[in-house]
């Protein structure tokens, strides 16, 4: 537009000089066309000088925190970038949305400069954050250059994760179909089996046997020659989530967190198992420690983003789940559906739960 707005002002220029035959109007024009020819040149020194990169590590907050993505302006020239435009963008996957953004700033020669761009987090998931492009302009803003960046980083927004979920004995009362035999014989140390007795205060929840539980309408328990760490695999169901809204995932990955967590604090040997929807084979993540909770939520949001986007999917019954489990010897299969059901080898228990206040 101010290109258009300049060269009629130099066509004005150069019709009244000729109108009136003034040599001022003469000059003046010549004066325009070179500061028109200059800008232009001027406006590729300046492309060639400046660049942008997002700076830091990739952050991870939690759902509802803002987000601070810090942005560097550099100018290797020495003249000043008197306007630039950044173009960004952010996609979440796993809610499917996304939002495009822009910055305007300048930058001193043979300087830098840091910008923030400020994401108020919604929902769950691993952010892309993409810086696209710069657009620069000379110092009388008649050329527009184009710079493409496309640096990447990424953003992990976790579920606040103030609430524990620990695994409640006591709850597990629902009917279902069993084995007449046990399924586990050994202990993940290959310790055999020594005999079925009553629950007695200080049983691990690991030694309960769950189907002689509901069998017998009584906690029944694996004695053990040898004593062993509760063992389980945390499992994410394939089917359902891709008729699934945010706000449930959202709750979901809010009490399964919380689950992470309860079970972590029981100094439970556990790990998380899913069936990749790209690969199409199992993946799993150790959950040995504290350390382990924010990339076990990674994996787990990572590929609940896969899973969205199938259109149709084939439901699972419990029979067919626990089927093609790769358990490990000792494991108790665990899951939790969208409704917040929690279920121990099959079979829906009860849980406690526990929620710290919010400042």
């Amino acid at each position: 537009m101010k290109i258009f707005a300049w060269l009629l002002m130099m066509a004005l220029t150069w019709y009244l000089a000729g109108l009136y035959q003034m040599s001022a109007l003469g000059l003046l024009l010549v004066v325009q066309l070179l500061l028109f020819v200059w800008m232009g040149m001027l406006s590729f020194y300046i492309k060639s000088a400046a660049d942008a990169a997002l700076i830091g590590k990739n952050l991870t907050v939690v759902r509802g925190q803002e987000a601070a993505i810090g942005i560097r302006i550099m100018n290797r020239g020495r003249l000043p970038l008197t306007r630039i435009r950044l173009r960004m963008e952010w996609s979440n996957p796993l809610a499917m949305d996304g939002e495009e953004n822009t910055l305007t700033a300048c930058c001193p020669p043979g300087q830098w400069m840091d910008v923030k761009w400020r994401i108020q987090t919604e929902n769950c998931g691993v952010l892309q954050i993409t810086l696209d492009q710069m657009e620069l302009w000379d110092p009388l803003g008649l050329f527009r250059r184009i710079k493409r960046t496309s640096r990447r980083k990424y953003l992990t927004v976790l579920p606040e994760g103030r609430g524990r979920l620990f695994l409640d004995p006591m709850g597990a009362g629902v009917t279902v179909r069993y084995e007449e035999t046990p399924r586990q014989q050994t202990d993940l140390n290959g310790t055999q089996m020594d005999r079925i007795d009553s629950y007695r205060d200080g049983d691990t929840l690991k030694s309960i046997h769950w189907k002689l539980s509901v069998r017998y309408d009584e906690l029944m328990v694996k004695r053990y020659q040898a004593d062993s760490g509760s063992c389980a695999a945390l499992i994410l169901r394939s089917d359902f989530w891709d008729k699934a809204g945010m706000e449930q995932i959202n709750r979901f990955l809010e009490e399964e967190a919380a689950l992470i967590r309860g079970l972590l604090e029981d100094s439970w040997q556990f790990r998380l198992l899913w069936k990749s929807e790209e690969e199409g084979r199992w993946g799993s993540h150790p959950m040995e420690s504290r350390e382990d909770y924010q990339g076990g939520l990674e994996q787990l949001m990572k590929e609940l983003a896969s899973r969205r986007k199938k259109i149709e999917r084939k439901g699972q019954g419990t029979e067919e789940i626990l089927r093609e489990l790769p358990l490990e010897e000792g494991e108790i299969p665990i899951w939790l559906d969208l409704e917040g059901q929690l279920y121990m080898d099959g079979i829906p228990v009860d849980f406690t739960e526990c929620w710290e206040e919010t400042e």
